[in-house]
């Protein structure tokens, strides 16, 4: 079994696999090694059809461990992408993400269990009042939340 570095010096490791059922061998696959120095502390490992899809793979993994480094390289394409809009906004903002988040993190955890239930009803009551003040909600959402 051939195995090549691709990027050289990268560590990821590309594997020909020879793909058998029953016995039978029905072609060949790409197995790629991801090792746990470039991908949060876990080995992983993808298969790909073709070398030039596992080789595109590899590169862009290493490509992201180089640019980004470790903290990013766990996050999804999605979750990369949110994280580069919200930098922006609180760049232009002018604030910085530990402040945003040391605002947010306890106005966004409400622990509902460590309140009295009549306090949890105040506050709902409260949310739904400013909720019909501001126009969000129509006087007769108003009285059917406080009934």
């Amino acid at each position: 079994m051939k195995v090549i570095e691709f990027p050289k010096n990268s560590g990821i490791k590309i594997r020909v696999k020879t793909n058998r059922t029953g016995g039978k061998s029905y072609g060949k696959s790409f197995q790629i090694d991801i090792p746990s120095s470039i991908n949060n502390g876990k080995r992983s490992q993808k298969h790909f059809k073709t070398q030039i899809e596992a080789k595109e793979y590899c590169q862009n993994i290493f490509d992201q461990y180089k640019i980004a480094g470790q903290g990013l390289l766990g996050l999804t394409d999605s979750e990369r992408s949110e994280v580069q809009i919200a930098v922006q906004k609180l760049r232009n903002a002018g604030i910085s993400i530990t402040e945003a988040i040391e605002y947010a993190i306890p106005k966004l955890k409400i622990r509902a269990f460590d309140m009295l239930f009549s306090d949890l009803i105040a506050k709902y009551s409260a949310w739904k009042r400013d909720e019909f003040n501001s126009g969000v909600i129509g006087e007769i959402g108003f009285k059917n939340s406080n009934t």
